[in-house]
Formats: structure tokens, C-alpha cells, sequence
């Protein structure tokens, strides 16, 4: 059974701030504004690491077309859209550019199944609450 720690992205963090850290996902233009869970970041800048980037969707809708992609480039993450990588009861793992684990919003009817159930491969397109986080992984990331 695949567990979280299962699903981590690779980039380097290329700011901090008392409030946020710059990621920038490894192959990507991206630089996602994120929080740290508990306390300021203070693992490595610059260099490769891997993370787990965790949100909580306000929405999920399946969707029958379209790439992967995270909005905007820049900034706080509001949207994630990509293909199922693992689909848990209270999370979905997508691969938007980034591997994001995304927690199902807490209404019902926060999911819309329209082009089909949520199973791995189908696309899904995430609308996201504020707050998603950074988790520095412990795992040395080779060259």
C-alpha cells in the first residue's frame, strides 16, 4: 500500500521568507509560493531537494481533456490540474508539473464526477484553498 512519503517532488527552494518558501519544481518555470508546516524552513537553498507539496482542494472536478499545469507560474498556488498518480480516501496524488498531494474538500459536493470516477490516469482539475505546504524530505537527493 503506497503511503505519502511515497509521492515527493524535486526541485530546489530558491527563497525563504518568515512566511513562505520559493519553490521551484525540478524542469519547470514554476515558482510556487508555499507555507511550511509548523516553523520557519531552514533545510538547504539552491541546492536539489525533495518535498512533499500538500494542498486541500475547495474543488475536484474530473476533466476529459487538457494538460497538466499549476496557476499561476508564479505566486500562491490556486489551481493544480494533472493526471492521477494514487488515490487515497482522504487525499489524490496528481502530477501537475509537481507531484501535489491534494486532500478531497470536506463538502460533498466540493467533487464533481462529471467525466468519470477518480482512479489513476484520469485527469483532474483542483481548485485550491490557501495554505499549501512544503515538507522537506529527510531522503539525500542524488545528483
Amino acid at each position: 500500500m503506497a503511503s505519502e512519503m511515497d509521492f515527493p517532488t524535486r526541485g530546489n527552494v530558491i527563497k525563504v521568507t518568515d512566511e513562505k518558501v520559493i519553490f521551484a519544481p525540478e524542469g519547470t518555470t514554476y515558482e510556487l509560493h508555499l507555507r511550511t508546516p509548523e516553523r520557519r524552513y531552514e533545510g538547504p537553498i539552491g541546492v536539489p531537494v525533495n518535498v512533499l507539496i500538500r494542498t486541500t482542494a475547495r474543488k475536484l472536478y474530473t476533466v476529459s481533456c487538457g494538460g497538466a499545469f499549476i496557476k499561476p507560474i508564479m505566486g500562491r498556488p490556486r489551481i493544480f490540474q494533472g493526471r492521477v498518480r494514487h488515490v487515497d480516501p482522504h487525499y489524490v496524488v496528481l502530477q501537475a508539473g509537481a507531484i501535489v498531494l491534494v486532500r478531497f474538500p470536506e463538502e460533498e459536493s466540493g467533487v464533481d464526477l462529471n467525466n468519470g470516477a477518480i482512479r489513476v490516469g484520469t485527469m483532474v482539475n483542483a481548485l485550491l484553498m490557501e495554505g499549501s505546504t512544503l515538507e522537506l524530505m529527510q531522503t539525500p537527493v542524488r545528483a
